[in-house]
Parts: structure tokens; sequence; C-alpha cells
């Protein structure tokens, strides 16, 4: 059993190649926004209750609010209200907009997005207190964006056990 752990971590671990992907983004309203080499642009796909629904472009540092404001604002004062608007963005990410003002920045569906979601998503998620929830949030400052759910088990605390119970209500 050992021999075959050892072997699925190597596999894991080992380098891949990948396939470039297209110099450019397509939105729902059909803009192109194209990512120049170097360039330290983040590209964010807000949807929900927004004016403008797609994919935004903004600099490194942006807050959800500038993502907001990119999409053409919110189609009511209450929707504003369903997401944090002083968290960073991270590059990639989808940020929710909910019409009825219930939390859904880093949620789809019911589940948590592991980098998108705030402290307390994370706290409400079984076997998770504010502890667990924060070392959460530490492991993706210190390491970036997750990039697979498995991840969670590099964060202190969280095993096997918990991983497969948080399995259900988490998603990248």
């Amino acid at each position: 059993m050992a021999f075959l752990l050892v072997g699925w971590m190597w596999w894991q671990g080992r380098t891949q190649s990948v396939a470039p992907i297209a110099d450019h983004v397509v939105s729902k309203s059909t803009a192109i926004a194209t990512a120049a080499p170097g360039d330290s642009a983040l590209l964010v796909h807000v949807i929900g209750a927004v004016r403008k629904p797609g994919v935004v472009r903004l600099s490194t540092g942006s807050r959800v609010a500038d993502a907001l404001k990119a999409a053409g604002g919110t189609v009511s004062p209450k929707a504003e209200s369903s997401v944090n608007l002083a968290r960073l963005v991270v590059d990639g990410e989808q940020i929710q907009v909910n019409a009825s003002g219930a939390l859904a920045s880093g949620s789809t569906a019911g589940k948590v997005s592991l980098n998108s979601g705030t402290l307390q998503q994370f706290e409400a998620l079984p076997g998770v207190g504010p502890v667990l929830a924060q070392r959460i949030l530490d492991y993706r400052t210190e390491y970036g964006p997750f990039r697979t759910v498995d991840q969670l088990d590099e964060v202190s605390g969280i095993g096997t056990a918990l991983l497969g119970q948080l399995r259900a209500h988490v998603q990248m």
C-alpha cells in the first residue's frame, strides 16, 4: 500500500507539459481582452446582478469593488452587499453577484470557492472553525491560488477524513 502511495505522490509531482492557450478571452458581451506577455493585468469573470457581465481586465492589486465598476456596476444597491467589496481579486477568478443581497462572492450553488471564499464562508464549512478557516486563507496568501481541491490537504489541520468531508462543499 505504501508503494502505491509513494507512486501516486511521485506521479502528482512530475513536470507536465502544458499546451499554450489562446492569447485572448471572449466575455459574454463578446469584448476581447488580450493579455500581452509580461503584462501585470488580471482577468476576472464577473457574473450575476451586474450591468455588463463578462470578463473584465483589472490592474494588479484591484479589489472586488473595482471589478464591479468595470462590469458596469450592480443592478441594485442590495446586490452590492452580496460581495466583499474590499477583497483583493485573484487572476482567473469568478465573482458572482447575487441580486437578493445574500452573500455570493466565493460561492456558487452552495459551494465555497477555495480561491475567493471569505473567512466567514470557510468557518461555515463542516469541521472548519475560525482557526482552520484562517489557516486556509493564510495558505492561499502564502502559496497563491489553489489549483485543485486536493491542495486543501496541505493546510495544517486538514487531513484525509476532513478533506473527504469538504469535497462536497468547496470548488475551484
